[in-house]
Order: structure tokens, then sequence, then C-alpha cells
């Protein structure tokens, strides 16, 4: 399974739904989950939310959605991994995660 160390942020998104599943009008760029840890969850403006469903997190400020994964959402797909006898996880961009926080929670849940 794949899981990357990154998120991906989506500009000009309609503020509805805490952005949700809205239109956006630019974006994409990647920021890493070093850079999302120290700057954006639940700072200058945005808040983390949680899709139950997918059991995700993402960020949203009113204009700029955020979506990427964290220890928590990390947890659910190392625990799907065991479950279902899959091969293990693969990791991109190692460079990401220069605090070892995630890769060490996919470490330690795999071991």
């Amino acid at each position: 399974m794949g899981i990357p160390f990154y998120g991906r942020a989506y500009n000009q998104v309609t503020n509805s739904n805490n952005g949700l599943y809205q239109s956006f009008a630019g974006g994409g760029s990647a920021i890493s989950y070093a850079n999302l840890e120290a700057n954006y969850v639940n700072k200058n403006g945005f808040i983390r939310y949680w899709e139950p469903d997918s059991k995700v997190p993402w960020l949203f400020n009113g204009s700029q959605f955020i979506s990427y994964d964290d220890t928590e959402s990390i947890g659910y797909k190392t625990s799907f991994i065991k479950a279902n006898s899959l091969g293990g996880a693969m990791m991109w961009e190692l460079s990401q995660d220069p605090n070892r926080v995630l890769v060490s929670k996919i470490y330690n849940d795999l071991n």
C-alpha cells in the first residue's frame, strides 16, 4: 500500500462543507509532512477535519484545502495491511518526513 509523506494543496476552494467536495481554481502543489505539522495543522487559520468513511484528515482555512495523511490515518492503513496480509507499505517520499514521525508509525505498527 502506498502512503504519501506529503499533502496536496488546492487554492480558491469554495467555502462550504469545510472545503470537502468543493470546486477549486488552482493548486495541486505538494507540501511536506514536516511543513504541514510545523505550519499548517491547526495553525495559521487552518483547521484539521476528519473524514470518517475514508479515515483521513484534511485542512481548510476558508479558501485553501489540503489533503494529507498523519499518524491517525496511517494507523488505519497499517491495520488494513495487517488484516489483509498485504506485503507491506511503500512510502513516497522519505525526505518529506525528516523527523521520522510517519515512518516510525509505519515501522512500529508493522513490526
